[in-house]
């Protein structure tokens, strides 16, 4: 038992002295980040087409939680499914803020919306290119 025991610090002594310097681990870390952005090359016409693709998803999105949060409030009136205060208010806001959102899609014309979806792609883009300092 006394050698195994002394075998297990000695192996815990090598381990330590061979350790990384910390600094070196969080470089490390943050360089596997990078290298796995799967977007980082990809070209500005396949981004702008992402990007479209997920406003869709999210107007649709918005539109579906709209119709339930109705139904749900509809619910509550009828007496089917009882809501509690916070719920109510919550759902309430929900429609107010969703509605807003879509209304503020539907308003602009096809050039602001087309203009507004490559300025968030030159956005992603950018952030997709900014090098992380070294620490």
């Amino acid at each position: 038992m006394k050698y195994f025991a002394l075998l297990l610090i000695a192996c815990m002594m090598a381990l330590a002295m061979a350790a990384d310097d910390p600094r070196d681990l969080v470089k490390d870390r943050l360089n596997r980040k990078l290298s796995r952005n799967r977007y980082a090359d990809e070209d500005d016409a396949a981004t702008l087409k992402r990007i479209k693709e997920h406003d869709v998803r999210r107007q649709n999105r918005m539109r579906e939680l709209i119709e339930q949060r109705t139904e749900q409030l509809k619910a509550h009136e009828s007496g089917h499914r009882r809501l509690s205060d916070e719920e109510h208010t919550r759902f309430n806001r929900q429609i107010k803020a969703f509605k807003r959102k879509l209304e503020q899609v539907d308003a602009m014309s096809e050039e602001e919306y087309e203009n507004s979806m490559q300025e968030m792609a030159r956005s992603i883009k950018q952030m997709n290119t900014m090098g992380m300092p070294d620490l």
